[in-house]
């Protein structure tokens, strides 16, 4: 009798545990934000890349993110999908180029802490000239 109630109280607990967990990690996207800096079409019109601002509230600090979506697509409230750095995009002095339809250049003389700088994506390549690879630790991502 005593474990039946002991297994019976620890559903009780944990079954609502898990769903307060699961509701609070699908609000947490709703309490970041992201603005639009820069969107720059591919030659070929097919992609875009755009440049952004995330911000996730009052304790978290501005980054400038990255991402290289469809033309047609537009941008989810999401981290960026390619790079992701530090800081606002002015004081990253964030350029990016088309070179062609599958290669993009992004150059940065700011000195932020880079946590994100992927090389391909969908079949585009990514070059980065950038001042200071300043990689962040494990614990220091975001």
């Amino acid at each position: 009798m005593k474990g039946k109630l002991i297994k019976l109280l620890s559903l009780v607990i944990i079954i609502p545990a898990l769903l307060l967990i699961i509701a609070l990690e699908l609000l947490m996207d709703d309490f970041c934000q992201n603005d639009v800096h820069l969107e720059v079409l591919s030659p070929d019109k097919g992609h875009k890349a755009i440049l952004f601002t995330r911000s996730c509230g009052a304790t978290t600090g501005y980054s400038s993110q990255l991402s290289i979506i469809k033309e047609h697509d537009a941008l989810d409230n999401e981290g960026g999908n390619v790079f992701v750095m530090d800081n606002h995009p002015n004081v990253n002095k964030l350029v990016i180029n088309w070179l062609s339809d599958s290669a993009l250049h992004v150059l940065s003389n700011g000195e932020s802490r880079i946590y994100k700088a992927e090389k391909k994506i969908s079949g585009i390549t990514i070059n980065y000239n950038l001042a200071k690879e300043h990689k962040a630790t494990p614990q220091q991502e975001k």
